[in-house]
C-alpha cells in the first residue's frame, strides 16, 4: 500500500520490465533526472509509536546529482 502510494508519487521503486531471460522478469528503474527513489520496508509491530494502525520504514535514495544530506551515525 505505501510503496503504491510512493509509487503515484513518482518516487518509488518505478520498476519496469526490460526484457525476459530464463522464464524470469528482468526489471530496471526508471527515475527521472534530479529524482530519487524509495521504497517502504517492514517494521516490526515492537517498533510501533502507540495506537498505530501502521509504521514502515522507508528508505531513500537520491539520484546521484542529488546527493543527500543525511549521514548515518
Amino acid at each position: 500500500m505505501v510503496n503504491y502510494d510512493l509509487d503515484e508519487l513518482k518516487v518509488g521503486e518505478n520498476r519496469v520490465v526490460v526484457g525476459r531471460k530464463d522464464g524470469y522478469d528482468l526489471y530496471a528503474r526508471d527515475i527521472a533526472p534530479g529524482n530519487g527513489w524509495s521504497r517502504a520496508l517492514y517494521a516490526p509491530e515492537c517498533t510501533w509509536p502507540q495506537g498505530a494502525d501502521l509504521c514502515v520504514l522507508v528508505e531513500w535514495h537520491p539520484y546521484p546529482t542529488v546527493g543527500s544530506n543525511w549521514l548515518p551515525g
